[in-house]
C-alpha cells in the first residue's frame, strides 16, 4: 500500500473542500461578488478545479471554481455569491469582451 505524501494529502483535502461547497456558477453570465462588485463569467471549462473564466467589471481577468469561492476555507470579497438578472446589468458590462483582450496583452 502506497501512502500519500504531505503535499498530496493537502492537495486532496483542498480539492475536497472546493467540491463540498454549493454550486453558485451555473453558466456564463454576470454574477455579484461578496464585496458588491459585478463579475462576468464568460466560459466554463469541462475539466479542472478553477473552471469558470471571466473578468471583474474593472476588466481584471479571474478564474473561479463552480462554487464561486476563491479560497477553500475562508470567504473573500472576490467570491461570486449570486447570478444577477440581465435586466439589472449595465449594457457596457454585457458587451465587454475584456477576457479576450487581456489574454492578447499577455501574449
Amino acid at each position: 500500500m502506497r501512502y500519500l505524501s504531505w503535499a498530496e494529502r493537502v492537495s486532496a483535502a483542498t480539492h475536497v473542500a472546493y467540491i463540498l461547497q454549493p454550486v453558485v456558477v451555473t453558466g456564463p453570465g454576470v454574477y455579484e461578488t461578496r464585496g458588491g462588485e459585478l463579475a462576468r463569467v464568460e466560459r466554463i471549462n469541462e475539466r479542472g478545479l478553477f473552471r469558470c473564466r471571466g473578468t471583474y467589471a474593472c476588466g481584471i481577468a479571474e478564474s473561479w471554481p463552480v462554487s464561486g469561492r476563491i479560497f477553500p476555507y475562508t470567504q473573500s470579497c472576490n467570491d461570486l455569491v449570486r447570478k444577477v438578472a440581465s435586466a439589472l446589468v449595465p449594457r457596457d458590462l454585457l458587451a465587454r469582451t475584456s477576457l479576450t483582450s487581456s489574454a492578447r496583452l499577455r501574449g
